[in-house]
């Protein structure tokens, strides 16, 4: 009789022990399945990829990715730039041949203007054609579209130096658009031989034209407006 009570209560125990570890398993398996059904198993990239939109979170999580893809490319540096004036002066503009320093040109009765160039290099200040190509290959003359003469030159009395150091980038009567590169030279070379390489521009014909106009001293960028002739 004791022995049969002990098997019965032995019995219950080990049915009651299953059943405790079924529930147990079940209990842990059904929040997993409420993970997965609300979308709570996320993408182990996704974690990583914009972690600041992850914890920012929502649509406020994606504007903050947007930032971070953009990575500030929209900034803009103030630094360096040169203020224009409010108004240019009135009449057709003539770009800069050369980047550098600008002061007046005053050698000989001269009209125009000089630049301590900071580069060997000079591009025409208009479209228009090249009437005159100098021996030397150290100065051009350019009749503009508009019918005005331009006298570009490097150095002073480079002429001297009998081509030494240049090397012109367009012909005799070649028709050239503005901007276009002129001619190369050897800054250094030349003024080690002793001689200035400021860069002259001229005008020396205009008619029809009563006005020019410069730029007033200082830095100037290779094709900014340099001067203005007007009626």
């Amino acid at each position: 009789m004791s022995v049969s009570v002990h098997l019965w209560v032995l019995a219950v125990i080990v049915v009651g022990s299953m059943l405790a570890g079924f529930r147990l398993g079940l209990g842990g398996w059904e929040p997993a399945k409420e993970e997965r059904e609300t979308g709570e198993d996320r993408n182990p990239e996704e974690e990583t990829a914009f972690p600041e939109a992850r914890d920012a979170g929502g649509s406020r999580g994606r504007q903050g990715a947007e930032r971070v893809r953009a990575g500030g490319s929209a900034r803009r540096d103030p630094l360096g730039r040169k203020k224009k004036p409010d108004k240019e002066p009135a009449g057709l503009a003539m770009g800069s041949p050369a980047q550098g320093e600008v002061s007046p040109l005053r050698e000989d009765g001269a009209k125009g203007v000089k630049i301590r160039a900071e580069q060997g290099k000079l591009y025409s200040p208009a479209s228009g054609k090249i009437i005159r190509l100098y021996p030397a290959g150290n100065a051009f003359r350019l009749r503009t579209e508009d019918g005005i003469e331009l006298t570009v030159r490097a150095g002073v009395r480079t002429e001297e130096l009998e081509g030494r150091y240049f090397r012109p980038r367009v012909l005799q009567n070649e028709v050239v658009g503005k901007g276009k590169l002129l001619l190369e030279f050897d800054k250094e070379g030349i003024e080690a031989e002793g001689y200035d390489t400021s860069v002259w521009i001229m005008v020396d014909g205009a008619e029809g034209y009563r006005k020019v106009t410069f730029a007033e001293e200082g830095q100037i960028r290779t094709g900014e407006n340099l001067l203005w002739v007007s009626k």
